[in-house]
């Protein structure tokens, strides 16, 4: 009986170690440092990765390394990041020109990514016959550039 309650006293407090943990994750990822620039630099981090995984997950597919169930699944995932981004970006409030101009940037960038990523989707579903790896590895360029902009801002 002894061994039993030691079990579950670990298990117990293993969870609430886990769960602690995971509280402190989330609040960093709500961090609202650097104001709306920061904001900014941390969305473009998003949105860029969101892109370049989408832009690996096209190549595969399109050299039959990938299936299309997988395919489909990482570009849905790309784009709920992307979109995520952009909701960041758009609540932001800038308070200086400087901030309207980079938040407009963000945002034009941003959603031209997720308008790639469609595209991507459609070309995968066979619904479209266009090719959206150029215009794909353009905006992670973009995106890339736009995000080594804002890093002092992270």
């Amino acid at each position: 009986m002894s061994c039993i309650r030691r079990t579950f006293q670990r298990r117990v407090a293993l969870s609430v170690s886990v769960g602690a943990l995971s509280v402190l994750m989330l609040a960093g990822c709500a961090t609202t440092s650097g104001g709306a620039m920061g904001t900014f630099s941390r969305a473009a981090v998003q949105a860029s990765s969101a892109l370049s995984t989408a832009q690996l997950t096209f190549q595969l597919y399109t050299t039959d390394r990938s299936t299309n169930g997988v395919t489909d699944t990482a570009l849905k995932d790309s784009l709920k990041e992307l979109l995520d981004a952009e909701q960041q970006v758009e609540d932001a409030s800038p308070q200086t020109d400087a901030e309207v101009a980079t938040q407009a940037e963000s945002l034009k960038q941003i959603r031209a990514a997720a308008d790639d990523v469609i595209a991507a989707q459609l070309a995968v579903s066979g619904t479209s016959s266009d090719d959206p790896t150029q215009s794909l590895s353009a905006q992670d360029a973009a995106l890339n550039d736009l995000r080594q902009q804002l890093e002092p801002y992270k």
